[in-house]
């Protein structure tokens, strides 16, 4: 594991025992969404990118034109 690697895994335990705690309402979505962009540049195959988490994007629909994918609800 790369120097890299040990900040991200340390940033996602603290991240993961906040959750756990109960974070403020307010903090949720921010935690989460850090949870998870982390938890991809870690495992990019694992998870889905940062950016298709936040626009809803469908996995795998990333080279799929627009016009062609399903309205999202």
């Amino acid at each position: 594991m790369n120097i890299a690697n040990d900040y991200i895994a340390a940033e996602l335990e603290r991240i993961r025992e906040r959750l756990l705690a109960g974070p403020d309402p307010f903090q949720h979505a921010g935690l989460y969404a850090a949870q998870q962009a982390l938890s991809w540049a870690a495992s990019p195959d694992a998870f889905k990118s940062p950016y298709d988490l936040v626009t809803g994007t469908p996995g795998g629909s990333r080279d799929c034109p627009e016009f062609l994918r399903p309205p999202q609800s």
